[in-house]
């Protein structure tokens, strides 16, 4: 009885930490990943968030596993929307990367953040 309390208190915990979205900061620019863990198939939300600024000019959103998406946002600088959310669909169990990347007014890379999930 007590190995069956002690089994389901663990998957109960884990249930909830893999529920639960993960963020990774750059010093302009956030990642969060909703749910960071959950088994494939399912629908992953990511949000990004971008400080405003004049040189920004594109914000990319890549989700690297067994197929690659992408989205990209056109900015018009500080007059662009902080935050933008993007969702995707997972088919495939694998390790994902989710990388978030601003660009400037030359096209280069002005932040990135890259961050890994588990579905």
């Amino acid at each position: 009885m007590i190995s069956m309390n002690v089994t389901l208190s663990f998957v109960m915990m884990w249930l909830l930490v893999g529920a639960a979205p993960r963020t990774v900061k750059d010093a302009s620019i956030t990642v969060t990943v909703t749910p960071y863990f959950c088994l494939a198939p399912c629908t992953i939300r990511i949000d990004l968030i971008i400080p405003q600024q004049p040189t920004n000019r594109w914000a990319v959103v890549e989700l690297d596993g067994p197929t690659f998406r992408s989205s990209r946002v056109q900015l018009e600088g500080e007059l662009a929307p902080r935050h933008f959310t993007f969702t995707y669909e997972v088919t495939t169990a694998c390790d994902y990367i989710v990388k978030g990347v601003l660009y400037n007014t030359t096209r280069e890379v002005n932040r990135q953040v890259r961050q890994f999930v588990a579905h």
